[in-house]
C-alpha cells in the first residue's frame, strides 16, 4: 500500500504538474453556480481538466456530474435540470450518456418537461440516440408532445458512417388532432423516396420516388441539399423539424435561450462537437 501511494505521489509531481482541486464559483453555458473538479496547469498556465467534475447551479437549477481525461470529457455524464426558468415556463429534465476522447459515444437519453406558469403550455420530450466517435449511428427516436401546439414523433436509423439510412417516419399531430406523416427512405445518406400525406383524409401532398435508381445509387450523381419543404396547415415544416431535432443533438450552439434547452451541452469544456451530415439527393 505504501508503495502504491508513493508511486501515485511521484506520478502527480512529474513535469511539475501536480493535480489540484478547484472548488468555487463557475459558470456553465447558461447559468452560474459552483463547481468542484481536478486539474493540472502546463508551463503556459493553461488549465487541463482531469478527474471527476461536479457542478451545481444557483438555486439548484442544474446538477451535472462527469469526468475528464487530458482535458477531454470521458466516461459517464449525467445532467439534471430542476425548475429552470424558460420565458413564462419552467423546465425539468435529465440527460445522460458517455463520452470518449471528448466525443459523445454509446447510448444517450434525454427527457424534458416544460410547463407554463399558467399551465396552458405543456411540452414533454423523450429522445434516444446512439453515438460512435461523435457520429450518430443506429436507431434514433424523438417524441415531443405539446398541449397547445403540434406534437412531433420521429423514428429512423443512421448507418455506421453517420448517414441517414433505411426508412424514417415523421409524424405531426396538430393541436386540433390532424395527423400528417412524412415517410422518407434513404440509402447511405441519399434520399430516394418521400411521401408526405394527410393521414386523416389520405391526401398525398408530396411524393417522389427514385427507387429504380437505388441499385446503381453509387453511380448516380449526388448533391447535398437542404430538406425538401413539406409544410402543414399551421406553418410547421416536418423536414425543417427533422433537421432542427438532429441539430439539437449534435450542435452545441443550438437553442441557447429558447426552450427546450439542450442541457447536455451546458458544460462545453472538453467537448468535441458531434457531426451531422445533410442528406443527398439523386440528380440526373
Amino acid at each position: 500500500m505504501k508503495l502504491i501511494i508513493c508511486l501515485i505521489f511521484i506520478a502527480l509531481q512529474l513535469n511539475g504538474q501536480p493535480v489540484k482541486t478547484y472548488q468555487g464559483a463557475f459558470n456553465s453555458r447558461l447559468t452560474t453556480g459552483k463547481a468542484t473538479y481536478q486539474y493540472t496547469e502546463n508551463d503556459n498556465y493553461e488549465r487541463i481538466y482531469c478527474g471527476s467534475f461536479k457542478y451545481i447551479a444557483d438555486k439548484n437549477y442544474m446538477n451535472i456530474t462527469g469526468g475528464f481525461k487530458n482535458n477531454l470529457k470521458e466516461g459517464l455524464w449525467k445532467f439534471t435540470v430542476t425548475n429552470y426558468p424558460v420565458f413564462l415556463a419552467v423546465q425539468n429534465g435529465t440527460a445522460s450518456g458517455s463520452y470518449k476522447l471528448g466525443k459523445m459515444d454509446g447510448k444517450w437519453s434525454y427527457f424534458s418537461h416544460i410547463l407554463g406558469t399558467s399551465q396552458e403550455y405543456d411540452q414533454k420530450i423523450n429522445s434516444k440516440a446512439i453515438f460512435s466517435n461523435g457520429n450518430l449511428i443506429g436507431h434514433f427516436e424523438y417524441n415531443e408532445t405539446n398541449k397547445t401546439s403540434t406534437s412531433i414523433f420521429i423514428k429512423g436509423k443512421f448507418n455506421e458512417n453517420g448517414l441517414f439510412d433505411s426508412t424514417w417516419i415523421i409524424k405531426a399531430i396538430t393541436d386540433n388532432g390532424i395527423v400528417f406523416e412524412n415517410i422518407r427512405k434513404y440509402k447511405n445518406g441519399v434520399l430516394y423516396f418521400q411521401l408526405f400525406r394527410n393521414v386523416g383524409t389520405g391526401e398525398i401532398l408530396l411524393k417522389f420516388d427514385e427507387s429504380a435508381s437505388i441499385e446503381n445509387i453509387d453511380k448516380c450523381a449526388k448533391e447535398t441539399v437542404d430538406f425538401v419543404p413539406g409544410p402543414i396547415n399551421n406553418g410547421k415544416d416536418l423536414n425543417e423539424e427533422l433537421y432542427m431535432i438532429i441539430a439539437f443533438w449534435t450542435n452545441m450552439r443550438t437553442m441557447d435561450s429558447s426552450p427546450p434547452i439542450n442541457f447536455q451541452y451546458e458544460i462545453q469544456q472538453g467537448s468535441i462537437e458531434s457531426k451531422f451530415y445533410h442528406e443527398f439527393q439523386i440528380i440526373k
